[in-house]
């Protein structure tokens, strides 16, 4: 995972949220959020390119049970146009998501952020646990002590 370029995404019915871990760096972190209209598959394959990601990793929204919901499909619909258009080469991998949102809601207030703020970053924030899912349970033993200490 250590040597991966990654690209996280939250996905909404009206935006993205994005985060970003780049190779040799273990944390990933939030770079901004997409509206969810026009040309947001281009968008996507832009900055997969640019930031010369090896895979994009997609929260998959799931109930606490592993049931599927009525977003579950709109994410799957979404994954399947966005394999169509990527390169081959960028990897598309799925983690479950539940709770990101709350969890990201509690780790900003407890830096002290404001509602505002919360409100405007909620979805970055959220790809960055998608992130951090994906990562945890991936990566060797020997990387995972790594991201603990850097901590």
């Amino acid at each position: 995972m250590k040597d991966l370029c990654l690209i996280g995404i939250d996905y909404g019915e009206k935006k993205l949220g994005l985060a970003f871990k780049e190779r040799k760096l273990m944390r990933p972190a939030p770079i901004g959020c997409f509206k969810n209209q026009g040309d947001l598959l281009g968008k996507i394959v832009r900055l997969a390119k640019e930031k010369k990601a090896d895979r994009i990793v997609i929260g998959l929204p799931l109930k606490m049970d592993g049931q599927k919901t009525s977003m579950t499909l709109k994410v799957e619909t979404f994954v399947h146009k966005l394999r169509q258009t990527l390169p081959e080469k960028i990897g598309i991998e799925l983690t479950n998501e539940i709770f990101t949102t709350q969890e990201a809601v509690e780790r900003l207030r407890g830096l002290g952020k404001n509602e505002s703020f919360i409100e405007k970053n909620i979805d970055s924030y959220s790809a960055v646990l998608i992130l951090e899912r994906f990562i945890e349970k991936n990566q060797p033993k020997e990387d995972h002590k790594l991201l603990n200490e850097e901590q």
